[in-house]
């Protein structure tokens, strides 16, 4: 009985059936490590055949993951859709970037090529027209196809003035041709002969303000926009004005008599007592005139095509923007860069004749047109004109050449350098958290790009000269300068963390955050007020120095945007500390603001804070009493003291302009 039960034990249900007995249906039962009951009796092979294994039905269907394959390699038809992949292109979507397109292993091998010609751009990148001017061409163009063409046919590099960089145009034919106003004027088969003296009686006289009344308008402006946006050179601007009015403009340049008339419409527009005043109607004009003027020799600039016609772009698109012209701006800016772009300045190629100081001269004022394409373009939240990796930059830094060019008094040495590298900093911090959120589906950012972001901006304040330091001494010329790129300092720091400040001032009592969610959108809220509170301490200080300037929209932006930010804290955080202290940050900033000159910006942006200033006040204090006159009744499930001593609801506020959105996603926000 004993040896019956334990050949019982024995007899085991095998976990996986041989073919044998899945052929024949039967139960597959094995006595030990041997082959099974039905093989041994009958004497074949017990074996079992090795079959892919099926997706576990527990966790989706084969016919529902076939689907989804299917469909995934519908929108990723390169990629291998395996485990490694599809996590990877997940991490990417969680990240808020693009997702990459992971191409198949089983791709051809990467061959590479060898240098093409028409790649090397000290080979010819440079063409010069019928007029003498110079020409940037591009890679991609079949110019330089063509030159690497003739190069190879010829069996020698043909070269102009032995720079072999120049490519020689079209010898049988004029290009560009004359301009249509001069069609009947001269023949085109001939070329242009040099103007005689007595061609420019035949000109129309050139207006020209009183000498004194120049000489105003100059100094104004080297000591408020010369000393953030580089122009000329003192030494420069002045040889040329002496020239101007010693001949009564009879030489100048279309360039440069807008470049004189965009000065002059900037820096007219201040209302003064001066004695110049008091000289006859016909010695001065007034802004808009000037503006007028620089705006009628539009296409003659254009037509020039020169580094100057691009100065001249440059100081009209500011003398536009100052004069609340943001759109026209933003169109004269992109033609600005354009140019520039034909003239090979993003790409430091010139001609071998142009000396040092010119070299230096042309470099700064490639880093100008950057800084004002990013002023003008992200007002409005428009597309930059300089896409830095499409454009592919190679002019360098212009605190290279310092020892070569003087920068001027009101600027000191290396201040254009870090401020590049700021707004480089800047145009990262927007795409990453503003505009690429923005056009993705889900819309959203991880709270570990912000931190990169703030990261890196702290990491740029650390790596400051120190002669750039707002806490030490600075010469007085260069207190303009370094007051303006702490501000752009710290109102980087608002732009990063402002929509968790307008989130926790408009959020709904109804909606609570998760803690450790709500704990970080406490804290980049305090940051940005405390960032707010350091950027006025500078505005104040400019005040007191006489240093603020209505003339450019960058002081007058940095007022309303610290206005905007002290309003959410202030009913953010009422009946606390912070709150007081905004409200107290707010009246000083108000107050500069009405101090300022009434001309641009300044003019109409005063109006429209203080009446959102004043109907906020005004709701905001209906809504307190409201809340009182609820607790007075006894009414329950208020909390009024609670809530004035920490965060109020602040739902009567609007979303002010800061064009943001709501944040509701875990660790990351949406716009």
């Amino acid at each position: 009985m004993n040896d019956i039960a334990m050949n019982r034990s024995r007899i085991l249900r095998a976990r996986q059936s041989c073919d044998a007995c899945k052929s024949r249906k039967t139960k597959c039962v094995r006595t030990g490590s041997g082959p099974c009951q039905y093989c041994a009796s009958s004497g074949g092979a017990c074996s079992t055949s090795v079959r892919q294994q099926r997706r576990p039905y527990y966790r989706v269907s084969e016919e529902e993951y076939q689907c989804c394959i299917r469909l995934l390699g519908h929108f990723m038809p390169n990629a291998t859709l395996d485990l490694k992949t599809m996590k990877a292109m997940i991490a990417e979507i969680e990240q808020g970037t693009e997702i990459t397109e992971i191409s198949s292993t089983a791709t051809e091998p990467v061959i590479e090529t060898e240098e093409s010609e028409v790649l090397k751009e000290e080979l010819g990148c440079m063409v010069i027209d019928a007029r003498g001017s110079y020409t940037y061409v591009g890679a991609d163009s079949s110019v330089r196809f063509a030159n690497a063409i003739t190069n190879s046919a010829t069996g020698s590099r043909t070269r102009r003035d032995n720079d072999p960089s120049i490519m020689i145009p079209l010898v049988r034919s004029r290009l560009p041709p004359e301009p249509p106003e001069s069609i009947h004027s001269r023949s085109s088969d001939k070329t242009q002969s040099p103007i005689s003296p007595s061609d420019h009686h035949d000109k129309p006289p050139i207006y020209l303000p009183h000498r004194d009344v120049c000489q105003r308008y100059a100094t104004r402006f080297f000591s408020e926009i010369q000393s953030i946006y580089w122009f000329y050179s003192p030494e420069q601007f002045y040889t040329l004005v002496d020239k101007t009015y010693s001949d009564h403009g009879a030489s100048a340049s279309a360039s440069w008599l807008c470049s004189l008339y965009s000065i002059f419409a900037i820096c007219a527009a201040k209302p003064d007592s001066s004695p110049i005043e008091s000289l006859s109607a016909s010695a001065t004009k007034s802004a808009p005139e000037y503006l007028a003027l620089a705006k009628s020799l539009g296409v003659a600039v254009c037509d020039e095509a020169t580094t100057d016609a691009v100065r001249a772009l440059a100081l009209m698109s500011l003398a536009l923007h100052s004069s609340c012209f943001t759109v026209t701006a933003y169109l004269i800016t992109g033609m600005t860069v354009r140019m520039a772009y034909t003239l090979g300045l993003h790409r430091n190629v010139s001609p071998t004749h142009m000396d040092s100081v010119s070299r230096a001269r042309v470099h700064r004022l490639w880093w100008t047109i950057y800084l004002l394409d990013q002023e003008v373009a992200i007002q409005l939240g428009y597309p930059f004109a300089i896409v830095d990796h499409i454009a592919g930059i190679q002019t360098p830094s212009a605190s290279e050449h310092e020892a070569i060019l003087d920068p001027g008094p009101g600027t000191p040495h290396g201040y254009q350098s870090c401020v590049v590298s700021l707004i480089k900093l800047k145009k990262k911090i927007s795409h990453t958290l503003y505009i690429a959120p923005a056009v993705s589906p889900r819309r959203v950012v991880p709270f570990s790009a912000v931190t990169s972001c703030l990261g890196d901006l702290q990491e740029w304040f650390e790596k400051l000269p120190p002669h750039l330091n707002w806490t030490t001494g600075t010469a007085p010329g260069h207190r303009r300068a370094v007051a303006v790129l702490h501000l752009r300092y710290w109102t980087t720091l608002i732009h990063i963390q402002r929509p968790f400040l307008l989130d926790t001032a408009t959020r709904p009592s109804s909606r609570v955050l998760p803690p450790v969610k709500a704990a970080r959108y406490a804290e980049l809220s305090q940051g940005c007020l405390q960032s707010a509170h350091k950027a006025v301490a500078i505005v104040s200080r400019m005040k007191t120095h006489d240093l603020l300037s209505s003339l450019v929209l960058f002081d007058v932006q940095c007022i309303q945007e610290l206005v905007h930010v002290f309003l959410l804290g202030k009913g953010c955080y009422a009946g606390t500390r912070r709150g007081d202290a905004a409200g107290e940050a707010l009246g000083v900033c108000m107050a500069i603001l009405r101090g300022m000159e009434r001309v641009g910006w300044r003019e109409r942006v005063l109006p429209e804070l203080e009446a959102q200033v004043a109907a906020r006040r005004g709701l905001h204090g209906s809504a307190r009493a409201s809340r009182v006159q609820s607790r007075d009744r006894g009414e329950e499930g208020r909390g009024v003291e609670s809530e004035d001593k920490g965060k109020s609801n602040f739902d009567v506020f609007d979303m002010l302009d800061l064009d943001m959105g709501t944040f509701t996603m875990d660790g990351m926000y949406h716009f």
